[in-house]
């Protein structure tokens, strides 16, 4: 004689007609929309850091750009008021200070992976940017990335 076990899974399923149906059609269909929802979300969120790092990298080349043309005084304070008032970048020269990225990742709510945005701004740095144009402590961003022909 078999004992019988202390969990069966019968003991646990509906026994009415209309919660069986709800089970067999509802649930997985319910499951379905939840799967297809997170990676329609998560493939969003990508496409969505990824034009945003581009479009800061793509502003930031061209700053550098137009400073490197006629590297003055005048010009950078000019540049200053240039990114801050339609860009609302805030920038400043610093010419030997190291690039303090986990400082400027900080910023960002919990559900942005610092990795997540690292990547895809060194992406759009190597994309924006040619390393003749990348300053000193930018190019080990660009480092591996071929040059624009």
């Amino acid at each position: 004689m078999r004992p019988t076990p202390a969990f069966r899974l019968r003991d646990i399923m509906p026994k009415g007609l209309y919660w069986r149906t709800l089970l067999i059609i509802v649930a997985p269909a319910a499951v379905l929309q939840l799967i297809v929802t997170l990676v329609f979300l998560d493939d969003h969120w990508q496409a969505t850091s990824k034009r945003m790092s581009q479009g800061v990298a793509a502003d930031a080349a061209l700053i550098i750009q137009l400073y490197e043309q006629n590297p003055t005084p005048q010009n950078f304070a000019y540049l200053q008021q240039l990114a801050q008032r339609p860009l609302r970048l805030d920038i400043e020269l610093q010419p030997r200070a190291p690039l303090a990225l986990r400082r400027c990742l900080t910023g960002y709510q919990n559900p942005v992976p610092a990795d997540v945005m690292e990547f895809q701004m060194r992406l759009a740095i190597r994309e924006a940017t040619d390393l003749s144009f990348v300053p000193e402590t930018l190019r080990h961003f660009a480092a591996d990335a071929p040059l624009k022909a």
